[in-house]
Parts: C-alpha cells; sequence; structure tokens
C-alpha cells in the first residue's frame, strides 16, 4: 500500500467508526464494543 492508500483507508475505518457510534449503522449492542475494538486495532496498524 502506498500512502494515499493508506490515508484512504484510515478515512475510511474513521468514517465506519463515527457512524458505529451515532447510530448510524445498526450493531448489535453486544458486538458493538467489538467492533470498535477492531476498528481500532486496525487503525493502530496503519500509523504512518
Amino acid at each position: 500500500m502506498n500512502d494515499l492508500d493508506v490515508i484512504w483507508r484510515r478515512f475510511e475505518l474513521l468514517r465506519i467508526r463515527w457512524n458505529l457510534t451515532n447510530g448510524r449503522i445498526y450493531c448489535h449492542p453486544e458486538v458493538l464494543p467489538a467492533a470498535l475494538d477492531w476498528i481500532d486495532g486496525e487503525l493502530e496498524g496503519l500509523a504512518i
């Protein structure tokens, strides 16, 4: 991945996390913490 791909993927993950936390994307309440943890892990892995 080049830097532009990493920036774009980071933006996508941040958008998904924002949508999950604000109720724009439905996620079962029991699964939400795991989904947010997974997204946070992916974001840490993409650190530039």
